[in-house]
């Protein structure tokens, strides 16, 4: 039988919580020397390394995301122990770390992530939102577990990412009731000159609304650029003008904006992606989330 020696697995785990040799050194009053050789011990024992440096810190492998995964569920389980013995309940959630690139309807990853946390296991999210390509950053370094986005990876990053199409809805254009009864006749003609915001010139919409504006010989009036898909509705509310999002969550920008569809666009389409690191070990609800994405593109997004 294979043992594992839990000493070299806590000072690994102390190294990854704290960021550095040194840091874990104070805290657990042993010299760094010794906590080094822990360590190259364990990685010999699992036979895979734990730790690569970038720069003057120490970053977790893919292993040793894994590894330290394990540690937690390890000394977790210790401390459940410990509160049995004393009479207070255990409790250990599983914990699902996710990005969501700003441009991103938030509803379109509400509806992703919702079966998660509708799971019979308590599962943790921690979401944060940003430019996708600081997230892959994030994905590729092992600080996130997945990544929803408006494109896939670029080329030459992605062999280590994988890229799972969720879907590619139809986009409509939205506006106030006010606004819409003024623009829809003689649409698209009436957009010239009309008030528009519009996400930025970066993301896979704008690229797919600037190429459909050249071809109908279009040049409406661009109020507002938008990273940030929330503060955009914001604007929509006040009626500043119309802007584009998938024909599906009409129901949520109804309610959060008042907003009522003008036209919808059979020939531009956006695409959203759920985006994980190309691992050999992959995280149960992770899995989970991207089995239920079937039912959710066929239901949902993708097929509206």
């Amino acid at each position: 039988m294979e043992w594992l020696n839990y000493h070299h697995l806590l000072y690994f785990w102390t190294v990854a919580k704290e960021g550095s040799l040194g840091a874990a050194s104070r805290l657990l009053g042993i010299g760094r020397p010794a906590i080094s050789m822990q360590v190259r011990e364990l990685e010999k024992s699992l036979g895979h390394v734990l730790f690569e440096r970038v720069g003057r810190r120490l970053e977790l492998t893919e292993m040793g995301r894994v590894a330290f995964e394990h540690a937690e569920a390890i000394f977790q389980t210790g401390q459940d122990l410990l509160d049995h013995a004393r009479g207070r309940a255990a409790h250990r959630p599983a914990r699902l770390r996710a990005g969501v690139a700003d441009v991103v309807q938030k509803v379109v990853a509400f509806r992703f992530f919702e079966p998660a946390l509708r799971r019979s296991e308590s599962v943790v999210l921690s979401c944060r939102e940003g430019p996708v390509d600081d997230l892959f950053g994030d994905l590729l370094q092992h600080r996130l577990d997945i990544v929803i986005a408006d494109r896939a990876p670029l080329p030459s990053s992605s062999p280590r990412m994988q890229a799972h199409l969720l879907g590619t809805p139809r986009v409509a254009w939205y506006g106030q009731p006010e606004l819409n009864s003024k623009l829809r006749r003689g649409f698209p003609s009436s957009l010239n000159g009309a008030p528009v915001l519009l996400p930025p010139a970066g993301s896979g919409l704008r690229q797919a609304l600037d190429q459909w504006f050249t071809e109908h010989a279009l040049r409406p009036d661009v109020v507002g650029v938008f990273e940030d898909s929330a503060l955009l509705k914001h604007f929509a509310r006040a009626g500043f003008g119309i802007f584009p999002a998938p024909r599906s969550v009409s129901r949520d920008i109804l309610t959060h904006t008042g907003a009522r569809i003008l036209a919808t666009l059979d020939d531009v389409r956006e695409s959203f992606f759920a985006v994980v690191p190309a691992r050999r070990h992959p995280i149960p609800v992770v899995e989970h989330l991207l089995e239920k994405a079937g039912k959710w593109l066929r239901d949902g997004v993708g097929k509206k």
